[in-house]
């Protein structure tokens, strides 16, 4: 296979119902020149062994497994970043979902302002596998100034050159939560940062399980810890 124009980066665990819905998002994107890695965290649900064996048909897809429960987005993220190929990397966890125009028109964003070297865009909300017409739009407030109050960006909802890996380095493996947020903070600090598409091509599905929502539940005390180790950036 020819290096693609976009790599899409699917990490996935027990839940074959919302992979399906995952897989078949990308499926339908309306570009066609892209690659699809699926990093399965040692799923034990035969139906999801079964959901990657009828993606494996697409050439298009390259699947790996972990021998073990990893439980570890950063490895997860790393093990598939170590095989991409293409020009533009996006990633999206299973519980998610991009709409059909998200690789093409981000792709083309990124085509036409070389002054990013990422861009993100807006998310509409799903609750009980239905959209509900809410829009996530707070990308459009991230900059280096309140990146380290208040993670404003989703990374399901992004798209980096793939130079960005040669520029930060891969996630960082000690970290077992707001492991993207990290790596957009160091995105937006060390590189040319994020452009922003004032659309919603991403889908965003809010339940218990999702990172955000964990995140969140951690509290305020894990939020300074985290931020400690980035205070030297802060403009005062």
């Amino acid at each position: 296979m020819d290096s693609p124009k976009v790599s899409i980066i699917l990490t996935s665990h027990n839940r074959p119902q919302l992979l399906t819905q995952a897989i078949n998002s990308i499926f339908k994107q309306t570009i066609l020149d892209w690659e699809l890695i699926i990093i399965d965290d040692y799923s034990t649900d035969l139906a999801v062994l079964e959901v990657l064996k009828q993606a494996r048909k697409d050439l298009r897809v390259r699947i790996f497994r972990t021998n073990y429960d990893v439980d570890n987005l950063a490895v997860l993220w790393n093990l598939a970043i170590d095989r991409v190929k293409g020009k533009y990397i996006v990633f999206l966890d299973d519980d998610n979902q991009k709409k059909p125009s998200f690789c093409e028109e981000m792709s083309e964003y990124l085509d036409k302002h070389p002054e990013f070297d990422a861009v993100a865009c807006f998310h509409e909300i799903m609750q009980d596998d239905k959209l509900t017409g809410n829009i996530w739009d707070s990308p459009k407030y991230a900059n280096k100034d309140n990146i380290l109050r208040k993670n404003y960006i989703d990374s399901g909802g992004m798209m980096i050159r793939h130079l960005v890996i040669d520029e930060i380095g891969w996630l960082d493996e000690r970290l077992r939560t707001m492991e993207d947020w990290d790596y957009i903070i160091r995105i937006i600090l060390q590189t040319k940062g994020f452009g922003i598409i004032e659309k919603p091509l991403a889908i965003y599905r809010w339940h218990k399980e999702n990172r955000m929502f964990r995140s969140e539940s951690l509290g305020s005390h894990v939020h300074l810890k985290f931020i400690q180790s980035f205070k030297k950036n802060i403009s005062c």
